[in-house]
């Protein structure tokens, strides 16, 4: 695929775009923009840009920015964890300034993100800021790594990462406001050229009990 500008307008429930293919995967967005708007999660509009291979295909995305309302996935959260297995190579993705539809619960939070995946992933040199919430009493993240996922994050400017507590998450070169980070069975690695403002670490259970330690 080649993209132009795409404006995405929601005019029915859980409007959506899907850039979807029956094998691999590959889109350039050739430095356009997908602008989505007009969501209302409270009566089941989500509006979100789903790159959607089959399961366990590999998919490329790059040079392409989205912004508006709304929310980014490569893969499907359907698939089921024991299915993220695509490998997914993201190169200058922008995801900038999203009113954030999505709401994903962890540990007593819910999120709202801007960005997920489900498979194993690279970013390249992306960019992913100025997430805020759509949902009430949602905390807005702009990139989330979720269960059963592997991510490595080369480079890049990031304002706040979630990093779920069974997510594998290599961060190389990547500037990074806030990470945070709910460590039980993954793995979180920091390698030495990223920088990162602000680190916290959740401990806690579904249930919300959650203590915090806090290195700043």
């Amino acid at each position: 695929f080649l993209a132009t500008d795409v404006d995405i307008v929601n005019t029915d429930a859980n409007n959506q775009m899907f850039i979807e293919t029956p094998g691999e995967l590959n889109f350039n967005g050739i430095g356009n923009t997908i602008s989505v708007s007009g969501s209302n999660p409270a009566e089941g509009n989500h509006n979100y840009v789903s790159f959607l291979p089959p399961v366990g295909a590999p998919a490329t995305i790059e040079n392409v920015t989205v912004t508006g309302e709304g929310f980014v996935e490569v893969g499907d959260y359907s698939y089921g964890q024991k299915n993220f297995t695509g490998n997914y190579t993201i190169n200058n993705l922008v995801v900038k300034d999203l009113v954030a539809t999505l709401a994903t619960g962890n540990k007593g939070f819910t999120l709202a993100s801007g960005f997920c995946h489900y498979g194993n992933a690279v970013l390249n040199d992306c960019v992913m800021t100025g997430t805020t919430n759509m949902v009430d009493g949602a905390m807005p993240v702009d990139a989330s790594f979720v269960n059963s996922t592997t991510t490595v994050v080369n480079g890049g400017e990031y304002g706040v990462v979630y990093c779920f507590e069974h997510a594998y998450v290599t961060l190389d070169g990547a500037k990074i406001d806030t990470l945070r980070v709910s460590p039980i069975k993954g793995n979180v690695t920091v390698k030495a050229g990223t920088e990162v403002e602000k680190l916290i670490v959740d401990y806690g259970t579904s249930a919300g009990n959650v203590t915090q330690a806090r290195l700043q």
